[in-house]
């Protein structure tokens, strides 16, 4: 019976919903952005509409795909690269390394280009202001570096008392 009045009133209740103030108006500050997928805080900050963030979303889906084509290509380079001993090989190998990474930043950056196309001239506007916020919301989100806890040598364990 308590599981049952607990998960009637705990279990059903509805999240709050997140997005109610712009970001630097809302009650807890400008970092409640923190938690939120980059798609969402372009679609939010350009001001798109159901028709545009659909377009969007299908043009991140093309794109992490291609990226992602082009990423295995790369692997497949590099572990051919450390598995040859011919010269002439490895050379054509780092060749194909730079080729291949060029082709990605080529498709990022067309990925933006379409972003912006999306736009409307309002939109435009706004995208031209908020590029460096937008370029850092797309960028691979990587945690931060935290040092080994010995990185001053000191000895792991105290030293043994006689």
């Amino acid at each position: 019976i308590l599981a049952v009045i607990a998960y009637k009133t705990f279990g059903t209740t509805p999240p709050p919903p997140l997005l109610q103030h712009p970001p630097s108006e809302h009650p807890m500050g400008k970092d409640i952005d923190n938690g939120i997928r980059p798609e969402h805080k372009i679609i939010r900050a350009l001001g798109f509409n159901k028709e545009q963030a659909k377009e969007y979303r299908s043009l991140i889906h093309e794109d992490r795909k291609t990226v992602r084509t082009l990423l295995e290509k790369e692997h497949q380079f590099r572990r051919n690269l450390f598995n040859s001993d011919n010269k002439v090989k490895v050379t054509s190998l780092l060749d194909s390394i730079a080729i291949n990474r060029k082709n990605i930043e080529r498709q990022r950056l067309d990925h933006f280009q379409k972003l912006e196309y999306l736009c409307n001239d309002d939109q435009k506007a706004k995208f031209k202001q908020l590029q460096p916020k937008i370029l850092r919301w797309m960028r691979p989100n990587k945690g931060a570096h935290r040092p080994h806890r010995n990185v001053k040598n000191a000895p792991m364990h105290p030293p043994h008392m006689p």
